[in-house]
């Protein structure tokens, strides 16, 4: 969210690094999604954790067909609910302990 913070979409493509960070980002995010337990994944069945783990593998190996279009829509529209889903399921999990 903080690197295409300020961007407008032609800007973003334009900025090679900041696609690429951005990329980058979506990765990790991606991958750790993997992380938590089932049980977790299961009390948000609302979230489309397939879809989100698949998605480092399309950033990985079919770098050549993700379009930036993609990546700043992942980066404005979904991680910033995703990111709210997140912080209620550690908020869960502080009041469980």
């Amino acid at each position: 969210m903080e690197f295409v913070r300020g961007f407008q979409f032609d800007d973003f493509v334009a900025d090679r690094r900041t696609v690429y960070a951005t990329t980058r980002a979506l990765e990790i995010v991606s991958e750790a999604a993997r992380r938590p337990p089932a049980s977790l994944r299961e009390s948000r069945r609302d979230l489309p954790w397939r879809a989100i783990m698949g998605a480092g593998n399309v950033y990985r190996h079919d770098y050549e067909d993700v379009l930036e279009r993609a990546i700043w829509r992942a980066a404005r529209e979904d991680v910033p609910s995703l990111l709210d889903a997140v912080e209620s399921m550690i908020g869960t999990l502080d009041r469980a302990t």
